[in-house]
């Protein structure tokens, strides 16, 4: 029941059925209950993450890790499992190599136990190439999102959730390389599979998701009043399936998105209000030096730079975004390489006019 109203995206259920299948455990026997109980941490986890809440998601996962240790061996599948939810949840915190160095020893530990095509694996080859993606290593997240993809597809979980998002994450890898028509190709089969599942007029967050990445092809392609719609549509999706959580990562970064278009059209006023926006949300429910709080810096540098006499605060959200990228990115990395080019052509700028 908690999975199937996690499915279909309402949390709010999802969460209270779950409450009280803990409560119940707890109240038969904890001690003999131990692994009922984990399972319903692991999905309680998996709810608060895509609900945004990551602090409590990743106490859930390590509350389930705790218990399954007592009752199982370090290499058993069912800790690799929890094992693998939990350090992605490094993920959201911006822990990119973190959470990488603990996916691959979950990998390790999982791949002796379980079939080469195990589910599991293919989950845990999607979150290796998820943090290969956040670190600029393109091709190395292609090579683990289509083993993951190989694995669905002889197992025949081609038809789930979360083969929505590996068909997303593989878009979004051809996005960065510029294939542009093959980034669309995924992001159209995603549609296809949500439209198969859920319908295309049921709010849901993985529709909000794809329909954000296909706004971004179509920003990139110059198409900027397509894209406006796509983002505002996903925006709008997000909102009314998060409800009163209105300082959600994934709206801000809708709405940061519709500020770099207003900002693209040459609406200033809009774009400023937009990104500021977005980085107030982002300030209110990311780590300090979240990653995404370096793009939102990032973008209001770029503003500010257009913006006659704005040049100082310009330099300052450069400067305040290379200092979180150097703490999260490895300094070759193309995010970090472009910033500091950016800042030091405005500073020389700003040198030859004084």
């Amino acid at each position: 029941m908690v999975r199937a109203y996690h499915y279909f995206g309402d949390f709010d259920q999802a969460l209270a059925f779950s409450n009280e299948a803990l409560r119940l455990y707890q109240r038969l026997d904890e001690h003999e209950n131990v692994l009922g109980i984990a399972q319903v941490l692991i999905n309680m986890g998996l709810v608060h993450s895509d609900k945004g809440y990551d602090n409590t998601s990743f106490n859930n996962f390590e509350r389930a890790h705790r218990l399954l240790k007592k009752i199982y061996s370090f290499d058993h599948p069912e800790i690799s499992y929890c094992l693998a939810h939990l350090l992605f949840a490094h993920y959201h915190n911006g822990d990119y190599e973190q959470a990488l160095d603990c996916l691959l020893k979950s990998l390790q530990m999982g791949e002796p136990l379980l079939p080469t095509n195990h589910p599991h694996i293919a989950v845990v080859e999607n979150n290796i190439g998820k943090q290969y993606y956040k670190q600029g290593k393109y091709e190395k997240a292609l090579q683990r999102f289509h083993r993951a993809v190989d694995i669905n597809n002889t197992t025949l979980t081609h038809c789930t959730r979360n083969y929505i998002v590996l068909l997303n994450n593989i878009g979004k890898v051809f996005y960065r390389l510029k294939n542009f028509d093959e980034a669309t190709v995924y992001y159209e089969k995603a549609l296809h599979l949500i439209e198969k599942i859920y319908s295309l007029s049921h709010d849901h967050i993985y529709l909000a998701y794809t329909l954000k990445n296909r706004g971004e092809v179509l920003f990139a392609l110059g198409d900027f009043t397509g894209a406006l719609e796509l983002f505002e549509q996903a925006h709008n999706m997000y909102g009314r399936s998060f409800g009163q959580d209105t300082n959600h990562r994934d709206i801000a970064k809708c709405k940061h998105l519709i500020g770099l278009t207003h900002f693209a059209i040459g609406d200033q006023d809009k774009a400023t209000e937009a990104l500021d926006n977005a980085l107030r949300m982002w300030i209110n429910v990311l780590p300090q030096y979240h990653p995404d709080l370096a793009l939102s810096h990032r973008s209001m540098a770029d503003l500010y730079t257009k913006k006659k006499g704005e040049a100082v605060k310009a330099i300052l959200h450069y400067q305040t975004a290379i200092s979180i990228y150097e703490k999260r990115l490895p300094i070759d990395h193309e995010l970090l390489m472009d910033l500091k080019n950016r800042l030091m052509n405005l500073e020389n700028e700003q040198s030859t006019t004084m």
